[in-house]
C-alpha cells in the first residue's frame, strides 16, 4: 500500500497533478494550468487542494444528531492537506530550481 501510494504521488507529480491520500481513497488535484511560480497560482492550487482534502476526507458530514464533523474527518482533512502541502513545497522548489 505505501509503495503504491509513493509511486501514485510520484507519477502524479510527473504529470502535473498531487495526489490527496486519505484512508483507501486518492484524489489527484491538477496544477498543470497553474504557474506555481506565482502567489497567485500557488493560492488557487491551495484552494484546489483544501476542496479536493474535504471531499475525499467526508469533511462535510456529520456526526449524526449534530453539526459537529466526526474526528475521523477532522484528521484526515488535516493529514491530507499536510502532505499535499509537502508535495506542493518540494515542486515549487524543483521548478525554482529549473526542474
Amino acid at each position: 500500500m505505501t509503495r503504491t501510494l509513493i509511486a501514485s504521488i510520484a507519477m502524479a507529480m510527473a504529470v502535473g497533478t498531487i495526489a490527496i491520500p486519505a484512508h483507501a481513497e486518492s484524489l489527484f488535484v491538477s496544477y498543470a494550468d497553474l504557474d506555481l511560480t506565482s502567489a497567485a497560482g500557488q493560492k488557487s492550487l491551495e484552494t484546489r487542494i483544501n476542496v479536493a482534502a474535504k471531499r475525499v476526507c467526508g469533511y462535510h458530514q456529520e456526526v449524526p444528531g449534530s453539526r459537529i464533523r466526526t474526528r475521523e474527518a477532522e484528521q484526515c482533512y488535516k493529514q491530507a492537506v499536510n502532505d499535499a502541502t509537502r508535495q506542493v513545497a518540494a515542486r515549487i522548489g524543483d521548478t525554482r530550481l529549473g526542474g
